[in-house]
């Protein structure tokens, strides 16, 4: 029986060893294994349901209304266990929004959210990109946003470990 057009389907979980995202259709209770190849071509034509996002930390924000390209986390619950344990949250976004709005709103995500900018680039007619560390230096995020021809492109990157001194 195929899944229908309206259902909705809900995180279980998701392993980035096996790039497996596990989903759950809330009113059947069935289970779908689903693979990256799969994940890539769904986020390329649909958004994903913010219940796919609940894992990641505020800080990595999906802008209004872009579309999510690539959305990739850690297994849910991963933590460093040593400081050359790292691991990565990842998100590409499209979006018909202005680099300097689209700038805007991360610079202020960012700050609100504890992190120090530590370099930023300030180009916000083309291209905007800066660097942000957490205060323990657990977290380090890389934002990059570029104007294309017909949209403007968004990578996002928050590389983590243990906290460092």
């Amino acid at each position: 029986m195929p899944l229908a057009k309206n259902a909705r389907l809900d995180v279980v979980w998701y392993d980035d060893t096996k790039q497996i995202l596990r989903l759950k259709n809330a009113a059947t209770g069935k289970e779908y294994e689903v693979g990256m190849a799969t994940m890539l071509s769904y986020a390329h034509s649909t958004a994903l349901q913010p219940s796919a996002r609940a894992d990641f930390p505020p800080w990595i924000a999906f802008y209004p209304n872009a579309k999510i390209v690539t959305a990739n986390a850690p297994p849910v619950g991963w933590q460093p266990t040593k400081v050359t344990d790292m691991r990565s949250y990842k998100v590409e976004l499209e979006s018909t929004a202005s680099v300097a709005d689209i700038a805007a709103f991360y610079k202020e995500t960012l700050i609100r959210n504890g992190f120090a900018i530590v370099s930023e680039t300030k180009s916000q007619a083309t291209s905007y990109a800066l660097e942000a560390r957490s205060a323990d230096r657990m977290h380090q995020v890389y934002l990059d946003v570029l104007k294309r021809s017909k949209d403007t492109g968004v990578r996002m990157m928050d590389h983590y470990t243990l906290p460092r001194p």
